[in-house]
């Protein structure tokens, strides 16, 4: 009878810290996306885009020159 209520009350304790862990887990991971990143400083740098003729390509063409650097686009 003492072992059952033992293994219980431990499985009740593991269940406790599964979710805690899981919790902090979470916490952590959502910190850690919305946290502000330090870009590279890209300005004189050579870069080549592919593709910067139209829809995704041109959106990340621009946006890199913004920064400055040497770019090199090429549409095919």
């Amino acid at each position: 009878m003492v072992a059952v209520v033992k293994s219980g009350v431990i499985d009740f304790i593991v269940f406790i810290i599964r979710i805690f862990a899981t919790l902090v887990a979470a916490v952590v991971s959502n910190v850690f996306f919305f946290w502000p990143r330090k870009y590279k400083n890209i300005s004189g740098d050579a870069i080549l885009i592919t593709g910067g003729g139209k829809g995704i390509g041109r959106v990340i063409a621009v946006e890199f020159a913004k920064r400055k650097p040497k770019q090199v686009i090429s549409e095919i």
